[in-house]
């Protein structure tokens, strides 16, 4: 008869990790927040069938993070990006970490989620459909310490967001078109921290 040890082990590590926890007082693991507000200016466009067409925009962000050391954290956020003819709503999760342990110092952002979208020109056709898709970015920028607490920031970053359209004419089957929308966001924003 064979005998696993992994069971034992397991409920061992549960009964026993969580007594090893309460018994350090002194040591009380707290995670300090931070909250990110932003708004930018978006620069892009559509790649559609080999062509850009530019449509900039705007951009704004809320990001709620949980710092796991003083220079990266980890969060959610949501936001809302308009062009001229079409609306996002990302959602997304976010890295951040900054370069050095200094006042002003240099920072790389990453985020990737899904962004519902909607474009003003098929939202009254009845047989169109415009869906959003993955989002991600990537961005460098600066911080600049006001205080412990608060702090601006200047930001530059890389976007693309997948979307597609789908529409049907007569009695043709459904023609789907994949979308491509790349972006240069300029972005400023707040960090205020929490305890």
């Amino acid at each position: 008869m064979r005998i696993s040890l992994f069971q034992p082990g397991l409920m061992a590590l549960f009964v026993l990790l969580p007594v090893g926890i309460f018994a350090q007082e002194e040591k009380k693991l707290e995670l300090e927040k931070c909250v990110r507000v932003e708004g930018g200016l978006i620069m892009g466009g559509l790649i559609l069938n080999d062509n850009f067409i530019y449509s900039p925009g705007g951009s704004f962000n809320y990001t709620y993070s949980i710092k796991t050391s003083s220079r990266v954290g980890f969060g959610l956020g949501g936001g809302y990006q308009f062009y001229q003819d079409e609306t996002f709503i990302p959602f997304y999760f976010d890295f951040m970490g900054v370069m050095r342990k200094k006042r002003n110092a240099g920072f790389v952002n990453f985020q990737t989620g899904y962004a519902f979208g909607v474009d003003r020109h098929f939202k009254n056709y009845a047989y169109y459909d415009f869906d959003g898709g993955v989002y991600f970015g990537v961005g460098v920028g600066n911080r600049f310490e006001v205080n412990d607490r608060f702090t601006c920031f200047l930001q530059a970053s890389y976007r693309h967001q997948f979307a597609q359209v789908t529409y049907q004419a007569y009695s043709l089957p459904a023609i789907r078109q994949e979308l491509n929308y790349d972006m240069l966001v300029i972005s400023f924003g707040i960090m205020l921290e929490q305890n």
